[in-house]
């Protein structure tokens, strides 16, 4: 009680405080109440700041795939350094010292995307009165570039055949093969396809509808045309795993199907069909679709809509968007058709 007033401090959460260190900290509260002063207050830990800015700023907000990558490197890198650390006493130096540690084992990007994440914490600290400024700010400088390598893929006829005839003689799992024709033929952000699942696919309307959490348009709904080929595909892995949640399951929750195929499924069967980075991604089965559908006399309006990217300054809203890029479907689907039929003239 202070001025006849009941209040409520909090000590922190088990287990990352201790029982031991809890009934200290009430009882340094108890002697300064007894001496007529207020308690201390109580800084935020860098883990509640940044939980709730996840919840407020990212989940459910972006899409599936980035919350999860955002949350995971939150827990993996951010937390266990400085979770339970007040805001308002972290350093840049604190935040240097894990982002050199990502560093030196080789990933620089992953140590610019941890910084990126770790500055929109602090800023957010900044906006609800938790924090006073962005270290991060401090660190311009400090790490390597993040130099871009454009993604390997093949850009010609003679190394699109290479790739199909690669997949057609892929003798890894039947869940692998079928992922490997299905980027090929949609040309789908390997995100999408990995967590691609059953309830997504109209075959009535031989359609993929990627809903607006998982699609980076932002649109209601995306729509992939499912031809011949992509149709053929999922009927015959309907019995294998249909039972699930995704289309391509990780192997080793096959049973449920509760689970996506690993992200390096497909790169890691690209590799044991010969191909180098340099040569072939998973992400370049995209690359490989644009270059030679543009070579093929195929307009943007047509192309970049298929890929899910916005086109022009005509997308003003949410509306517009979904009509933009359920309009020319028609056109799309003929685009597919002819793909297809493209890729699987190669095999001979």
């Amino acid at each position: 009680m202070v001025d006849g007033n009941a209040m409520k401090v909090t000590l922190g959460e088990y287990p990352y405080i201790s029982l031991k260190e809890a009934r200290q900290k009430r009882d340094e509260i108890r002697g300064v109440v007894v001496t007529g002063e207020e308690p201390p207050a109580q800084n935020r830990t860098f883990r509640d700041v940044a939980t709730e800015w996840y919840e407020t700023h990212i989940k459910g907000i972006r899409s599936e795939t980035h919350a999860v990558t955002v949350i995971s490197r939150l827990e993996r890198f951010l937390y266990p350094k400085l979770g339970d650390k007040a805001v308002k006493e972290i350093s840049a130096p604190d935040v240097l010292n894990i982002l050199k540690a990502l560093q030196n084992s080789g990933v620089v990007e992953t140590a610019h995307r941890v910084k990126q994440i770790a500055g929109q914490v602090f800023r957010y600290a900044i906006a609800i009165g938790e924090g006073e400024r962005d270290v991060t700010a401090d660190l311009r400088g400090a790490l390597k570039p993040n130099i871009h390598k454009s993604f390997g893929a093949a850009k010609t006829t003679q190394e699109a055949r290479a790739v199909v005839l690669g997949i057609d003689a892929y003798s890894g799992g039947p869940i692998v093969k079928s992922a490997l024709w299905f980027s090929a033929y949609t040309f789908a952000r390997p995100g999408n396809v990995r967590h691609a699942e059953w309830s997504e696919i109209d075959f009535e309307a031989a359609e993929w509808r990627i809903p607006e959490a998982k699609n980076k348009i932002r649109t209601s709904v995306y729509i992939v045309p499912l031809v011949p080929q992509t149709i053929n595909i999922l009927e015959n892995l309907k019995t294998l795993t249909g039972h699930g949640r995704y289309i391509f399951p990780s192997p080793r929750a096959y049973a449920k199907g509760d689970k996506p195929m690993s992200e390096n499924a497909v790169t890691s069967a690209l590799r044991r069909m010969g191909f180098e980075k340099e040569q072939m991604t998973a992400h370049g089965f995209r690359a490989m679709a644009t270059t030679l559908l543009y070579e093929k006399g195929w307009t943007p309006d047509v192309v970049e809509r298929q890929m899910g990217h916005k086109v022009g300054s005509t997308l003003g809203n949410k509306v517009r968007e979904a009509y933009d890029y359920s309009q020319l479907l028609d056109k799309r689907r003929e685009m597919m058709q002819i793909w297809a039929d493209w890729l699987d003239s190669l095999k001979v």
